[in-house]
């Protein structure tokens, strides 16, 4: 188990790699995370450090693919606070050298919180909660190099602090959708590069929104009103650069649209 000091290490180095742009392999032995415990510790602390309060909730393989890619026998979950939600047609960047990849999936917002306590919350009483239906692309972007193929303890560790998630406009009568079944289509400059279904993660969106707040309750946190929740990546994952124009149609849920730019230097900070 990680010493305090040691947590805080750790998550010293992915806070400054996040902010500067820089690709690092892996964490020090000395900071490694090496239970989950120990990188939840490093989550936590990255996000505490930051004095902000939940928005809404980062969610992570839930595809069974992806859960085999990054050798997790459940998905991961991490709080993301202010600035990391943006609408559709948002311009997206990151800094330095860290690549951006999209991943399409299906975001709920809540009417209602589900606060912590000690028995499980049930499906029927999530339903309850959920304000609307979105479509939404991930925005993937990670300090640690190659990240498919990174130590799952590192990814959970990380949290995705320098993350975005991009959400079209809501369906609030979602019970009249076919939410496991939507087909999916995202293109890139007008071709399509993947396609999927709502229905690839789990035993579909609302399973991993159960399963999100049972997690929530468990760390005494909870959900809350207002907050947005994704749900993991509905078709296989792709990367972007700058000038692409990515768009994912998930049938009667609408669409969902980003732009990818160029992160500001100093000098165009400057300018404006």
């Amino acid at each position: 188990m990680l010493s305090k000091e040691q947590v805080g290490r750790g998550a010293e180095l992915i806070t400054e790699a996040c902010a500067v742009g820089r690709l690092i392999e892996d964490l020090p032995p000395s900071c490694r995370p090496q239970t989950t415990e120990d990188a939840y510790a490093i989550q936590n602390h990255i996000f505490d450090s930051r004095n902000d309060r939940t928005h809404g909730w980062f969610v992570s393989a839930t595809n069974p693919q992806m859960q085999r890619q990054l050798r997790l026998s459940e998905p991961y979950a991490a709080r993301w606070g202010h600035g990391r939600f943006l609408d559709s047609n948002a311009e997206i960047s990151a800094p330095g050298a860290l690549p951006i990849a999209l991943e399409a999936e299906v975001t709920f917002k809540l009417n209602r919180a589900l606060p912590p306590r000690e028995r499980a919350y049930t499906a029927q009483e999530v339903e309850t909660a959920i304000a609307a239906v979105h479509p939404s692309f991930e925005v993937v972007i990670s300090c640690f190099t190659d990240w498919v193929n990174q130590p799952p303890l590192n990814l959970i560790a990380e949290g995705g602090p320098a993350q975005l998630l991009v959400t079209g406009c809501g369906v609030e009568t979602w019970q009249t959708l076919t939410l496991n079944e939507l087909p999916i289509a995202a293109t890139v400059n007008g071709s399509t590069i993947a396609r999927g279904c709502s229905g690839n993660v789990m035993d579909g969106p609302v399973s991993v929104l159960v399963w999100l707040a049972n997690h929530a309750s468990n760390r005494g946190v909870g959900l809350e009103k207002g907050q947005l929740c994704n749900t993991g990546m509905c078709a296989p994952v792709f990367w972007v650069n700058p000038g692409d124009r990515a768009i994912a149609d998930f049938g009667d849920l609408g669409t969902v649209e980003v732009e990818v730019g160029t992160y500001p230097t100093n000098n165009d900070a400057g300018a404006n």
